[in-house]
């Protein structure tokens, strides 16, 4: 069974003694698992496509107030920093299934990496993406269901966006 549909290379060229040919670079494979966990039933492995995966990270800031604007000669409010918010990380992507098979093991697995478990928190994931991994927290899963078996009862195939918040290192 495929949980990712198939293509998804992106070019890149290479420049050298041939005169730039052309050579493509597969786009790099995930793995979403519980950390310290030895379960195969804890990981899951696949491969963004179309490849799209976007970190973000964020500042808070608050305006200073009118004394200090008094102070600095007016204009715009100042603005102070006050706290870095968690980096977001945001897969998107397609589970797919060819002949009989179904992709209903993987949305399983992703709703058990976000549900609650016996610490009554969800557990602590790591991310893959290629060589890089962050610590992360599953916090938002959309499945949209596109094709399912002939008896209508299992997806063979599901866009996805996942929505992954970064723990602290350290």
């Amino acid at each position: 069974m495929s949980l990712y549909r198939g293509g998804g290379a992106s070019s890149t060229t290479a420049s050298g003694a041939s005169g730039g040919a052309q050579a493509t670079a597969p786009s790099p494979n995930c793995r979403l698992y519980v950390r310290g966990s030895s379960d195969a039933g804890d990981a899951l492995d696949f491969k963004p496509n179309p490849a799209k995966v976007s970190i973000v990270g964020r500042s808070t800031y608050v305006e200073t107030g009118v004394a200090y604007d008094d102070m600095t000669g007016g204009g715009a409010p100042p603005i102070a920093w006050t706290r870095h918010q968690p980096t977001e990380i945001r897969v998107e992507g397609a589970f797919h299934a060819s002949g009989a098979g179904t992709v209903q093991d993987a949305l399983d697995r992703l709703e058990k990496f976000r549900r609650k478990t016996r610490t009554g928190e969800p557990p602590d994931l790591t991310f893959v993406f290629g060589r890089r991994s962050w610590p992360v927290r599953l916090v938002d899963v959309t499945a949209n269901e596109k094709l399912w078996t002939t008896d209508g009862l299992l997806p063979q195939w599901v866009d996805y966006v996942l929505t992954l918040k970064v723990l602290r290192r350290g």
